[in-house]
């Protein structure tokens, strides 16, 4: 049975990593975290960000066990960022001390595009010197980083092994459940973004089949670990209407 998150927090003092995907509800699950916990709760949004920890302000590439320590001796519970578990499961391999988000990956792509785009001209790195160049959805989509950009994130240990993996359309449900508050003010979406074109989404789904594929499995596990909730929720109702 899956251990709720606010579950996972109580019992043990070592410190969970709690992956941001872009475009994947990070910003809202941050929210939501940061109302639960409070000082215990950190982010890492890189070594010269003024919103980083302290002690974690390094590349994911230097962090250490040394580091990992000092968060926890400092209190930290959670550790919240843009951090690959591939990048830390040599510092942190147990798979159950890493939380994620996945996000419909025609979707996710279409909402990074255009998250890109629109802060193209200030842009220094690669996809948003590209964007300002003139590169279209297609294009950013096939590219090899983005076909497979959330697998690349996460696509470590087995899904199953994971502390949590969430699905972002299901983001109220699975918020609750896990025994948090949600926090819908606090997500970062782009209102401004057009539709994609039926034409647009199936050329889209052609190259992001890496990503599609890994999404659908953790879609069928979430479904199927509500599915087996519903009933004991069911019997614990019909028990307590036959008392």
């Amino acid at each position: 049975m899956h251990e709720r998150l606010v579950d996972q927090v109580r019992r043990s003092d070592r410190l969970i990593l709690s992956v941001h995907i872009p475009k994947t509800a990070g910003s809202r699950f941050h929210a939501a975290l940061k109302a639960r916990y409070g000082r215990a709760f950190a982010v890492h949004y890189g070594a010269d960000d003024s919103r980083t920890h302290p002690l974690a302000r390094r590349h994911p590439r230097d962090f250490d066990s040394e580091m990992i320590r000092d968060l926890e001796r400092a209190g930290v519970r959670i550790l919240h960022g843009h951090f690959t578990v591939r990048r830390l499961a040599g510092v942190v391999d147990d798979p159950s001390r890493y939380w994620v988000w996945l996000r419909e990956p025609i979707e996710r792509t279409i909402s990074h595009y255009h998250f890109v785009k629109k802060r193209a001209a200030f842009s220094d790195n690669a996809f948003g010197e590209a964007i300002a160049a003139g590169e279209d959805l297609a294009t950013f989509a096939a590219r090899a980083r983005i076909a497979a950009f959330q697998s690349h994130y996460a696509e470590v240990f087995p899904l199953a092994d994971y502390g949590f993996v969430g699905i972002s359309e299901m983001f109220v449900d699975l918020i609750a459940r896990e025994g948090l508050a949600d926090a819908p003010g606090a997500s970062n979406t782009n209102r401004d973004k057009p539709f994609a074109s039926a034409e647009e989404r199936r050329v889209l789904a052609t190259a992001l089949a890496p990503d599609i594929g890994f999404y659908s499995e953790a879609m069928a596990r979430t479904v199927a670990r509500l599915g087996a909730a519903a009933p004991r929720r069911a019997g614990l109702a019909a028990r307590l209407l036959g008392r």
